[in-house]
């Protein structure tokens, strides 16, 4: 799998627990760094986990995690 294809696919995830967390609305200066935390999970996640076929569960929890931090 290539890593354009693994950003643009979970990407969406990014959005969704930045929302969850009400992120937009405690923190709006920091929007744009938020999508950057979450796209370093993504491509630290895809380089770090073995199985590249199954993949999304590590980037959904790697991406909840760096957005807590």
């Amino acid at each position: 799998m290539d890593i354009n294809y693994i950003l643009e696919k979970y990407e969406p995830l990014i959005y969704y627990h930045i929302h969850k967390m009400n992120l937009w609305k405690q923190f709006p200066a920091y929007r744009d760094d938020m999508l950057q935390e979450g796209r370093m999970a993504i491509w630290k996640a895809f380089e770090t986990y073995k199985d590249k076929d199954n993949v999304g569960a590590y980037i959904n929890t790697t991406i909840r995690n760096a957005l807590y931090d």
